[in-house]
């Protein structure tokens, strides 16, 4: 029973945690929605081509800003789902070799 009482505390080895584990998932970046400019009424069926002219080139621009965000907002998806594959791939190597 002495030698008990002269016995050391074992040594607790806590294993060493890389970094890309204790991370939290990076989620996308919230974009602001562009402004639109307004759509006119849409022309007549009897309009001119010149008439018809500025209701489709609104319509353009109106398509082309919205791709854009779309475009952005998806290329930032993307940048977080990277960022988390590689997170999560650095950790599961880690765990493995454990």
């Amino acid at each position: 029973m002495a030698t008990e009482a002269l016995r050391p505390d074992p040594i607790v080895v806590r294993p060493t945690i890389p970094s890309e584990c204790r991370v939290d998932p990076v989620e996308p970046q919230p974009l602001a929605q562009p402004e639109l400019p307004p759509l006119p009424a849409p022309p007549a069926a009897t309009a001119t081509p010149a008439q018809a002219f500025p209701y489709y080139v609104i319509r353009t621009q109106r398509a082309e800003i919205a791709g854009l965000y779309f475009q952005n907002e998806l290329s930032e998806v993307r940048e977080a789902f990277d960022a988390n594959a590689a997170t999560q791939r650095a950790c599961a190597t880690w765990a493995r070799g454990q």
